[in-house]
């Protein structure tokens, strides 16, 4: 049972009121105009309860007011401007590659959503023979099925051109997308070389 009050907004909304190949939308626009709803909805709501929930003062953890502000403008035109110029409307396969923004790509969905007809007519040999950080991921299971997992199974029983090269490079462009700290990535890199060193030694 779904209980009453909670609303979803945006992408998870799963409108589709934007986007023409999306079953759900990431529209700003959207996320504005059925934001506002949701809040009227929620205050007449809230006005017709007589026991609200108590919420608690807010934490800012670690949180703190920054020593000098000129400092996060500077970063935040840095990258303002490397995006741009890399990864914006106008953009290539050398300054992706130059970039290292790693692109999630979800072949299963990918088909579904008519990008390509089938997966054997997949470009992902071709990023990464670019030298684009692209990943394998698995976008909305519940619409589109597929694991992580089924994602690269299926697409390399499709395309027999990718081999174990192509597997160690996708894995080790997923560490090096992460969020987590370097000395964790490289610990990760090192037991992924472990792997791939072992299997090509008993092959």
């Amino acid at each position: 049972m779904v209980p009453r009050a909670i609303y979803a907004v945006g992408e998870v909304a799963c409108t589709g009121l934007h986007g023409a190949n999306r079953l759900a939308s990431n529209s700003l626009l959207e996320g504005v105009v059925f934001g506002q709803i949701a809040s009227r909805e929620l205050q007449a709501t809230l006005d017709r309860t007589t026991a609200r929930p108590s919420v608690p003062e807010w934490d800012s953890g670690d949180a703190r007011e920054p020593d000098e502000g000129v400092i996060i403008a500077q970063n935040w035109k840095e990258i303002r401007t490397f995006m741009w110029n890399y990864v914006g409307i106008v953009r290539s396969d050398a300054r992706l590659a130059r970039a290292r923004v790693p692109l999630t790509v979800c072949p299963l969905s990918n088909v579904k959503l008519r990008v390509f007809t089938r997966l054997a007519e997949h470009n992902l040999p071709a990023l990464l023979e670019a030298g684009l950080c692209a990943t394998i991921n698995s976008d909305d299971p519940a619409y589109f099925g597929g694991s992580i997992n089924a994602n690269f199974c299926e697409l390399f029983a499709a395309l027999p051109v990718l081999g174990a090269r192509h597997a160690y490079q996708l894995a080790r462009n997923s560490f090096e997308a992460s969020f987590v700290d370097e000395a964790r990535k490289r610990r990760w890199i090192d037991q992924l070389d472990g792997v791939f060193r072992e299997a090509a030694a008993t092959h």
